[in-house]
């Protein structure tokens, strides 16, 4: 089976400010919010891209649903976590 090709991180985070995202700190990773979620991506080339998957998903679906509703997910915080040390919080 071939390998995935791993994802730039800067083109990771150029995605997620077209979405909203805003970067808040930088440091061995990036750290981005949109004012509801906190989304951590490493600072390494390239990002996996099962970690980048980890890490689009969640915003991903999150996204879908306020556009299809009027209301944020139930949860009043989503913590995830891999072995990458990613991290997607919900703020309120």
């Amino acid at each position: 089976m071939p390998k995935i090709p791993g994802v730039n991180h800067l083109d990771a985070v150029k995605a997620l400010k077209k979405a909203g995202f805003r970067i808040l700190r930088q440091g061995k990773h990036i750290v981005m919010s949109d004012g509801v979620r906190i989304v951590t991506i490493p600072r390494h080339n390239p990002v996996n891209s099962f970690t980048m998957g980890g890490i689009a998903t969640p915003v991903l679906a999150w996204n879908n649903s306020k556009n299809f509703s009027d209301t944020a997910p139930s949860n009043k915080s989503l913590n995830w976590s891999a072995n990458s040390g990613l991290r997607i919080a919900r703020l309120s």
